[in-house]
């Protein structure tokens, strides 16, 4: 591929009149692909071994020389995929690269990992020195009865090394066709994926990310030896891939990792042999509704039944029962942190134990509110972190949770017990990943459905204060909240001795400068407003007879989360959200406002992001509000330099203060 494309520029520059310069844009791109070539193993250039900062990304640990796959089906049905990779190492942060770990399952189907090859490579005195990896170093660690790992440690790592590695991975299943990621944390000059699948097989396909290919070829193949058959050979090639890093305010970083994924939909050998390896996604609400540890699980159960009688009674509205139902089970049952849509034993023995994974708690959940005659079903999906379902490939493995759905009239509910701590009507924000899978036992029906939260997260603060001459702001300040904010807080105030000491923390902007002499929280139900208030001394800047005071005593925004140039990816907030607050304080008598900051007002172009902070100055009072909205859960990559920009104006905007002079005598 590389000399076809090496000849077709040679013969374009022959035909073009301005060679000279276009013979410069060719020898900046042959070292490329020359490297790109250099696929023997061992084979390793000069240039790449004195390579000490990567040109297109300063900053890198490492980078990605190649990486390059090829997987191919036979006709005995088996998969065979080889991977070879070079790595050059720039930092010692690059080390943990030199680190190799992959699974594999023994049976069922019958996997393994062999002829692997490992080799480190150094310039010692002008000379290029090799040392391979021992045999003895490979780990092969048994992870119970079914997983197998392979592991090892690139030997003689240090700032400089280039690293390769291959392997050979071999499954008796077509559906372990390996998927392929382009993109790593670190930069890749090349990666390329070959696989070949003979006709017999159709498999769905999927590229994700934001990089683009730099070429893909498909072309027929017919196979050689005693059983003669045709295939389609496919390739995908990416270069000059940048890394992908976590970012703020981003989903699972597997749902913009550029990549090509594979599913198995059908065997067709005509007159032979038809089988469907890919559902539907009605068989496979269907499945889960029959399955022992699911569906089943919703069957009435005595024990839970008899439970009940100590839970609800008959004079209990619906919305009553499901309230009383949830508070019981999320402080009776301890989550063991472990995410399933498929209860691990019977739910009798878990409600014994008070432990389970999440489908052991939500499930029994469901199962008591049907009891208690509430229409009630399970929703599976995919949290934020797990990352966003494929629709096009309808399989259960893409879930890793499941919630209860209640309809109470015509209101809905989305309840999830595993944390008694968190009220019925507030999802953990992973778990709002904008769809789930309703499975409706009763009816057979089985749909998608939007995830949200019913409540609003408001925050709603009034400071009524006194400034002194000597810079102090002593008062009061009266806060209110509900949903995340009202969630979070009730979290933070668990320890009681330490509320001030929190409130300080996490409230107010200058910790250091700050006192906190009491803080009082109204009893409230968990689902209620959460207020409280606390006494407090904030110190100012006072100079002589000049005092600065930054109004923005709470909740003061100090960096801009958005620092990049520009982002490819899309922005996600965990959820929309409301903060107002009301500063209104009165100077000493004698001083006057020398400075005091105008009242703004800005917002994105589509008005989902708004700020406004006013002020008002009346005798020896002044009065602020600031107002910060966001009302939209996700921004496209184009509204990115929008949202940066907002930040910015938000935070410079928040360091501006007021100015008081004494009077002169």
């Amino acid at each position: 591929m590389f000399a076809y494309q090496l000849n077709n520029i040679l013969t374009a520059l022959v035909m073009i009149k301005n060679f000279p310069l276009l013979l410069i844009v060719l020898f900046m791109f042959i070292p490329q692909l020359i490297e790109a070539q250099k696929r023997d193993f061992g084979d390793i250039s000069k240039q790449m071994i004195e390579m000490e900062v990567y040109d297109k990304d300063s900053t890198a640990s490492a980078v990605v020389i190649f990486d390059v796959g090829d997987a191919e089906l036979d006709n005995r049905l088996e998969v065979e995929f080889r991977r070879h990779i070079r790595i050059k190492i720039l930092t010692d942060e690059g080390f943990t690269y030199g680190d190799f770990s992959k699974r594999y399952i023994e049976k069922n189907p019958e996997q393994d990992i062999t002829r692997i090859k490992a080799a480190t490579y150094n310039l010692e005195n002008g000379k290029i020195v090799k040392t391979e990896l021992d045999k003895d170093d490979i780990l092969v660690d048994k992870e119970g009865d079914d997983y197998t790992e392979v592991k090892f440690t690139m030997p003689a790592l240090r700032p400089g090394s280039i690293i390769e590695y291959e392997y050979l991975f071999k499954s008796d299943s077509p559906i372990d066709l390996p998927d392929w990621d382009f993109q790593k944390s670190i930069p890749s000059m090349w990666s390329e994926y070959m696989i070949r699948i003979p006709e017999w097989f159709r498999y769905l396909k999927v590229s994700r990310g934001y990089e683009p290919f730099f070429s893909i070829d498909e072309k027929p193949y017919q196979s050689g030896g005693r059983q003669n058959y045709v295939g389609t050979e496919s390739t995908w090639v990416m270069k000059d891939i940048p890394a992908i890093e976590e970012a703020p305010y981003m989903k699972s970083i597997d749902n913009y990792r550029s990549a090509i994924k594979f599913q198995l939909a059908n065997i067709t050998v005509p007159g032979v042999v038809y089988e469907d390896y890919l559902s539907d996604w009605p068989r496979v609400g269907g499945a889960l509704a029959e399955s022992s540890s699911h569906g089943k699980k919703l069957k009435r159960n005595k024990f839970l039944a008899n439970i009940l009688e100590d839970i609800i009674s008959e004079e209990d509205s619906e919305l009553e029962k499901m309230k009383k139902i949830y508070s019981h089970v999320s402080s009776h049952m301890n989550w063991n942190e472990v995410l399933s849509f498929n209860a691990s034993q019977y739910l009798e023995d878990s409600y014994k134990e008070g432990d389970g994974n999440s489908a052991d708690i939500n499930l029994m959940l469901v199962n008591m509110l049907k009891e208690a005659g509430l229409s009630a079903h399970s929703v599976v999906l995919s949290t934020t972190d797990h990352g966003d379902v494929i629709r096009m490939f309808p399989l259960i493995s893409q879930f890793n949770h499941v919630i209860g759905y209640v309809e109470i009239g015509n209101d809905f509910y989305f309840l999830d017990a595993k944390n008694e701590k968190r009220p019925f009507n507030l999802l953990p924000a992973n778990s709002i990943n904008s769809v789930g899978f309703l499975i409706d036992i009763p009816k057979e029906q089985f749909r998608w459905i939007n995830i949200e939260n019913k409540d609003e997260n408001n925050l709603s603060i009034y400071i009524d204060a006194k400034l002194n001459e000597d810079g102090r702001l002593v008062g009061v300040m009266n806060s209110k909240s509900n949903g995340y904010y009202a969630h979070y807080s009730r979290d933070d105030f668990e320890d009681e001795d330490e509320i001030e000491e929190t409130v300080k923390q996490t409230v107010f902007s200058d910790p250091v400068n700050t006192v906190i002499d009491s803080v009082n929280v109204k009893e409230s139900e968990l689902h209620e407003d959460l207020r409280y208030s606390a006494h407090f001394e904030v110190s100012a800047n006072a100079s002589g007879n000049v005092i600065y005071l930054n109004p923005m005593i709470v909740e003061r925004l100090i960096d801009n989360p958005f620092k990049e140039e520009e982002r490819v990816f899309p922005i996600d907030f965990d959820y929309t959200f409301d903060e107002t607050v009301t500063l209104r304080f009165t100077i000493p008598d004698g001083w006057a406002v020398d400075e005091i900051p105008t009242s703004k007002i800005f917002r994105t172009p589509d008005e989902s992001a708004n700020y406004r902070k006013l002020f008002q100055a009346a005798g020896n009072t002044i009065m602020m509000q600031y107002k910060f909205s966001i009302n939209k859960h996700n921004y496209n990559p184009e509204d990115y330099l929008f949202l940066k920009d907002f930040f910015k104006a938000l935070i410079q905007n928040q360091s501006e203060q007021i100015v008081l002079k004494k009077n002169e005598e």
